[in-house]
């Protein structure tokens, strides 16, 4: 587990987390008390959830959220929200990750539609690259960014249909070149 570097703030009783990055939040003294009681169990849930190379990326996600969270000032057990938040973490970690899987075998059914066999990974990396900068945008939002549509469409500052129609286009024309 990597170590909190906390440091008293000009705000009395108030804490800076911080990282190479620079300052993540204020946090209490409570807080970093709070977190450095539950954090080896924490992390021990953590890996029993996400096994052991995603434990601290699952950690570090589940209490930066909690933490910031606008609910967390008026929790009253902190302990079981804090693993509720871990719990909930790992499930939208298992959930993308189906996500994305499932969105491979798509893209790999698409390339077995003829009778050859399927090609390398290379192959459909090799065919993305032939769509459009705005296609292959798409592509890479929605297959492994795991975006939705509305979403995608926000990133990109485009409506909602013209990411489903150049999605259907780039599906029609990677079927193509899979061939």
């Amino acid at each position: 587990m990597s170590e909190i570097l906390a440091t008293p703030s000009p705000t009395v009783g108030r804490w800076r987390k911080s990282t190479a990055r620079g300052v993540l939040q204020i946090m209490t003294d409570e807080d970093v008390a709070l977190f450095r009681e539950l954090g080896p169990e924490l992390m021990r849930f953590s890996a029993s959830m996400a096994g052991p190379s995603a434990a601290e990326g699952l950690f570090s996600s589940a209490v930066s959220k909690a933490f910031q969270s606008p609910r967390w000032p008026s929790v009253t057990n902190r302990r079981a929200y804090l693993v509720k938040c871990v719990f909930n973490e790992a499930a939208n970690a298992r959930r993308t990750l189906a996500r994305k899987l499932a969105a491979e075998l798509r893209l790999r059914a698409v390339s077995t539609s003829s009778c050859e066999p399927v090609g390398t990974d290379l192959d459909v990396l090799k065919a993305v690259k032939v769509l459009s900068v705005r296609k292959r945008a798409i592509v890479h939002l929605t297959y492994w960014s795991d975006l939705r549509p509305c979403q995608v469409g926000t990133t990109l500052g485009i409506s909602t249909r013209t990411v489903e129609r150049e999605l259907a286009k780039s599906r029609n024309q990677l079927e193509v070149l899979l061939r």
